[in-house]
């Protein structure tokens, strides 16, 4: 009789319990860096679309406060006086303009200081600067109206502020009616 041949069975390729638990963690390890790196990614354009923003905002700000300050005029029998009403840190007044910081805002007015607009949000510093034609700063603030008729250059300062993020802009500004001084 003959005996019956026994197949042998060969072994499939496969994984072992424990590889299969080395692969996952691993694949877990690698997922959890992978993600860490995204969200830190996400964090850093936040922050610095966050900064662009608030740099965008302050220059535009001092930018159209300069062009109404370079305008200040003379007196009106030219003898070079400046038409400045009011001048603190944080408010310059004179004709019918005016720029003033109130809380957190920076304001504007073009009709006397009748109504004002806001120039700028989230404002943590407006500081005006003072110089006669010498360029020395009049530092006795608010200026008393001789000093503000001698006025002949305005320097701006605006810090705008979200949260962590700070953005500072200077500028210093000659005021074009007494550019012939400048010149001399």
């Amino acid at each position: 009789m003959m005996r019956p041949t026994r197949k042998i069975l060969r072994r499939r390729p496969a994984f072992t319990l424990i590889e299969l638990v080395i692969a996952m963690t691993a694949g877990g390890i690698i997922s959890m860096i992978a993600g860490t790196l995204l969200i830190e990614a996400s964090w850093a354009l936040a922050a610095a679309s966050q900064r662009a923003r608030l740099a965008d905002q302050s220059v535009r700000a001092v930018e159209q406060v300069l062009r109404y300050v370079r305008e200040i005029d003379q007196d009106s029998s030219l003898t070079g006086l400046s038409q400045i009403t009011t001048a603190n840190t944080a408010d310059l007044r004179f004709g019918i303009y005016g720029f003033r910081l109130t809380g957190s805002t920076l304001e504007m007015s073009i009709d006397s200081a009748a109504s004002w607009q806001p120039v700028c949000n989230a404002v943590s510093t407006l500081t005006f600067r003072y110089y006669d034609k010498n360029g020395s700063q009049l530092s006795s603030v608010p200026l008393s109206s001789t000093d503000s008729a001698n006025v002949r250059q305005v320097s701006i300062e605006l810090v705008v502020g979200s949260l962590s993020t700070n953005h500072r802009v200077r500028s210093r500004v000659y005021l074009r009616n007494f550019m012939n001084e400048a010149a001399s």
